[in-house]
């Protein structure tokens, strides 16, 4: 007679185990590393990639420093200009300005804090963009990066449909080891990283349901794919099933979040 199922017996210890929240941080930690910049009234800020301004006004409002977005869609910048205008406490604190990443619209040494949430992903040329950010920092100032990156578990027709499917996904920026190599090719000093793997994922899976709802959407997406082809199209039908991929593949492993905080030497010799 053979011996038990050795994950049979373990079986029930483990469910409980996973029942149990390993109490995930969310996108709230990127705050505490600008708050360890020591950040005043005085200081500039740069948010690169700022979309419609939510983290400009976010990041005056908790620090209390000079903040200047930068967006390249000139859309986006529209909207967080009108937005600025309906909050007059913001107007002599925030400005926006239309710029790419690897031609940032300032002077040298600007700034004493780069925050750049999820921009990284959109970026075609890494290196340029990291020169950009160690250019306009002043000396001893730092840049607080979040980005997704593709892992080793993450298939090649999958990475390919999930890149096409997210308008402005590069392929080169999802390489973690693109990134480090940029990073060390600028000159910034990494203070500290954080591979965050599925972290944020978990962390709005118990506050959200999010990854649960885009997972089950996913499923109706490939069940019904006629169907929604048939009245949304093609190109719509192939950016929904990317949108909701991606959280789903951060949720499994093939996507994970990094978190970088970097330093410009204040001498570039050390």
């Amino acid at each position: 007679m053979s011996g038990a199922d050795p994950y049979e017996a373990a079986e029930d210890a483990i469910q409980s185990r996973l029942d149990e929240s390993l109490h995930p941080r969310g996108p709230e930690m990127l705050y505490q590393h600008v708050a360890s910049a020591d950040l005043g009234p005085e200081s500039t800020l740069l948010d690169l990639g700022c979309n419609m301004g939510k983290h400009s006004f976010e990041l005056h409002r908790r620090f209390g420093c000079h903040v200047v977005g930068v967006d390249i869609d000139a859309y986006y910048i529209e909207r967080a200009v009108a937005l600025l205008a309906s909050h007059p406490r913001f107007q002599d604190a925030v400005v926006f300005r239309v710029g790419s990443a690897d031609a940032i619209p300032a002077d040298d040494n600007s700034f004493d804090l780069v925050w750049c949430r999820d921009v990284l992903e959109l970026v075609d040329n890494l290196a340029s963009t990291y020169r950009e950010i160690n250019r306009v920092l002043k000396p001893s100032g730092r840049a607080v990066i979040y980005t997704m990156c593709a892992t080793v578990l993450m298939e090649p027709q999958e990475a390919g449909r999930l890149y096409a499917g997210l308008s402005g996904i590069t392929a080169t920026s999802m390489l973690c080891a693109n990134h480090q190599e940029a990073i060390a090719g600028a000159g910034l000093k990494v203070v500290e990283t954080d591979m965050l793997g599925p972290e944020w994922g978990e962390f709005d899976q118990e506050h959200t349901g999010k990854p649960a709802k885009c997972l089950l959407q996913v499923a109706r997406l490939l069940r019904s794919r006629a169907a929604f082809v048939r009245e949304f199209g093609e190109a719509n039908y192939e950016v929904a099933i990317a949108d909701r991929l991606w959280h789903v593949y951060r949720m499994i492993g093939k996507l994970a979040g990094h978190m970088y905080v970097l330093e410009k030497l204040a001498d570039p010799s050390t």
